[in-house]
């Protein structure tokens, strides 16, 4: 009996030691300012023309310096072959545990994704890209929500939202 709860003991201990190791790389819709990831999903649906999606590390230290790049791959025969579609190199922020890249995928498929730091694989994940004909752009948050927006500098602006005194330059 005794043996059996140090088994089940040691168990316990080996288990917890590997989850403070823990790496993700995950697919996400956004992320908070620390850096938690939101809206993951390994399935996902996109426009014909193809959509950004974030690519969310997290480790549970703090990041090292020298050189984290993303790998993605594709599976273009559907076999589980990966070819290379994208390399990326990251630039991560000191002192911080996660890293995002958004990323733009083209179409439909299988996509491998990787980080490696210094060459070494510290995670990746598996997404799968289906086509929505039916989304539209209208609907959809991207990269390019702001594309068609106005800025106007003013002097003020009143209660329904409408510039009082537009001014061509503005000084700081």
């Amino acid at each position: 009996m005794k043996q059996a709860i140090s088994l089940i003991f040691f168990a316990l201990l080996i288990n917890a030691s590997s989850s403070l190791y823990a790496q993700k790389l995950v697919a996400c819709e956004s992320y908070d300012s620390a850096g938690k990831a939101s809206s993951v999903y390994s399935t996902w649906d996109i426009k014909p023309a193809g959509s950004y999606i974030y690519l969310h590390y997290s480790q549970p230290a703090a990041l090292g310096s020298g050189a984290w790049t993303l790998l993605i791959e594709r599976d273009s025969t559907s076999s589980g072959k990966y070819i290379t579609y994208k390399k990326v190199t990251l630039k991560p922020r000191k002192g911080k545990n996660w890293i995002a890249n958004d990323t733009y995928f083209p179409g439909k498929g299988k996509y491998k994704c990787t980080i490696r730091w210094n060459g070494q694989i510290k995670a990746s994940t598996i997404l799968t890209l289906e086509v929505k004909n039916d989304m539209d752009d209208e609907d959809a948050d991207d990269t390019y929500y702001y594309e068609d927006s106005e800025m106007i500098f003013c002097k003020s602006v009143d209660k329904e939202g409408n510039t009082q005194g537009d001014a061509t330059s503005f000084s700081l």
